[in-house]
């Protein structure tokens, strides 16, 4: 008499089968990269005026500045071309807005004002997060293109005001940003090359979709996303098979 049970090994078998030819699979097309990775960053926080009014501020604009990230990140591919990536990484953003205008100058014994046409005064943002992009790359020779989204996570902000006014340049000193949203987000690319079995060079680009401020007064009528590019390296530590 024929009993379910009696198929029990066979299928045990099958089933032991099946796992070792997916993990020989795995073993012979996957490989897993942890490592190191710096960059060297140009940002800017893009500004630009949303209001009815558009109040002007003379001459305004976006500067870029010198940036940095630094962190680790995990690597796996799952066949010759195909791979999945992520980065833990401190990502530093600084940014400079910078404006023209006319500043009043009252002089003693004058009955009128004059204006001071040399006055400029710049707007310097310095803000820190924790990013964390999520990619997927395709491999061609030495060559591997990536497309992702990054999540940020603010750790800090902070802002200083810098006047340039006939001849002397005058810092206002760092103070605290409490208008910044704790998080960014947005689309990533890039690019790495193969130098050796362990160093690449790679390039990024960051588009930050996130209206930053969140003060609700000032999201009527301005609004500052984040734009980085970045050139760096990674040094792979350990490479498992």
């Amino acid at each position: 008499m024929w009993r379910f049970t009696d198929k029990l090994p066979a299928m045990r078998i099958n089933n032991l089968f099946i796992f070792n030819c997916v993990l020989c699979s795995t073993n012979l097309f996957g490989q897993s990269d942890i490592g190191f990775k710096a960059s060297v960053i140009s940002s800017f926080v893009a500004f630009r005026d949303v209001s009815d009014l558009h109040i002007a501020i003379a001459n305004q604009k976006n500067l870029i500045s010198p940036s940095g990230q630094i962190g680790f990140f995990y690597s796996h591919t799952f066949n010759k071309k195909s791979s999945f990536e992520t980065d833990l990484m401190f990502n530093q953003v600084e940014s400079r807005t910078s404006y023209d205008q006319n500043m009043l100058n009252y002089n003693e014994g004058l009955s009128a004002a004059s204006y001071n046409s040399d006055y400029r005064e710049e707007s310097r943002m310095h803000l820190s997060y924790l990013s964390l992009p999520v990619y997927y790359g395709y491999k061609i020779r030495k060559f591997t293109f990536y497309l992702g989204f990054q999540t940020s996570l603010k750790l800090g902000a902070s802002y200083t005001i810098v006047s340039h006014s006939s001849g002397y340049t005058l810092s206002g000193g760092s103070q605290p940003l409490s208008n910044i949203d704790n998080i960014d987000y947005g689309p990533k690319a890039g690019i790495t090359w193969r130098l050796s079995n362990y160093l690449n060079l790679e390039g990024n680009w960051y588009y930050g979709l996130n209206n930053i401020t969140h003060d609700p007064d000032l999201k009527n009528y301005r609004e500052y996303r984040i734009r980085q590019v970045s050139l760096g390296i990674r040094y792979i530590l350990t490479r498992q098979k």
